[in-house]
């Protein structure tokens, strides 16, 4: 679910099943195991006036995807208490896999671990196969909601992997990264923060200038707000000569923005 909704057998190519069938999918999947009752499918799907054959369309549905997952199909999708689940032992879901390997990497990162915490980051990381999860089922609300967490939880472990790369004096190796990030968010004040500590680092002090500088500008034009005190305060460390090191941790002191 970390892009379309789609199933991989075996090391196979990846199998995406119409709309319908993928919302269907998508809704058993996020229950992680737990049974999904057939009236909140066709809720979540058709709204408050479902078409009198829902019911049928969702078993139909489901038997797609039953079918599409092979000879295991119907012990992986199991009928129960008026709704069906996806059992557990079918396979590993790739949202859940990501939240371990991001909830491992914090758990590192907090001790000072950032190696281990590196690792874990990029492991996690390497799952998503677009920006934004179920991209292809977003007009059910639910889904559209689920997705919006699990992109919270990307934003998090792509600051904590820069805060990494910083750490560990690889500012070289976070400049393209946090290029990007401050394209991909760019009213994520902390992404323009770490990119003006690794041109420091590389001794680019008027080029993080410039960044700042760029920073206020779509801060005014987008929202007609200043930036923050707190990245004022980081262009003030900026223009005394602080050093790089110092002025990490006057950010990673400050609340994410």
């Amino acid at each position: 679910v970390l892009g379309p909704t789609v199933v991989r057998i075996a090391g196979g190519s990846p199998q995406q099943f119409p709309p319908k069938t993928s919302q269907v999918l998508a809704l058993l999947l996020i229950a992680r195991g737990r049974t999904v009752r057939a009236e909140r499918i066709i809720r979540s799907i058709w709204g408050e006036e479902p078409p009198n054959s829902a019911r049928i369309m969702v078993r139909a549905h489901v038997k797609k995807v039953r079918d599409g997952l092979g000879p295991a199909g119907a012990q992986a999708v199991v009928a129960d208490a008026g709704g069906y689940a996806i059992s557990p032992e079918t396979g590993d879901l790739d949202a859940n896999l990501f939240e371990a390997s991001f909830g491992a990497g914090r758990r590192h990162f907090v001790v000072g671990e950032l190696e281990e915490a590196k690792r874990c980051f990029l492991t996690g990381l390497d799952l998503w196969r677009d920006v934004h999860a179920l991209n292809d089922v977003r007009e059910v609300a639910e889904l559209d909601a689920e997705a919006v967490r699990l992109e919270e939880y990307r934003f998090q472990a792509e600051q904590s992997l820069a805060e990494c790369l910083l750490l560990t004096g690889d500012a070289q190796e976070a400049m393209p990264f946090l290029r990007m990030l401050t394209v991909r968010h760019p009213l994520r004040e902390r992404f323009w923060g770490l990119l003006m500590v690794a041109q420091a680092s590389l001794g680019r002090r008027a080029e993080a200038s410039d960044t700042f500088r760029a920073l206020r500008r779509s801060f005014i034009a987008d929202s007609g707000m200043d930036v923050s005190s707190e990245i004022e305060d980081l262009y003030q460390c900026l223009l005394r000569g602080d050093e790089p090191a110092a002025m990490m941790r006057r950010l990673l002191q400050q609340a994410p923005s």
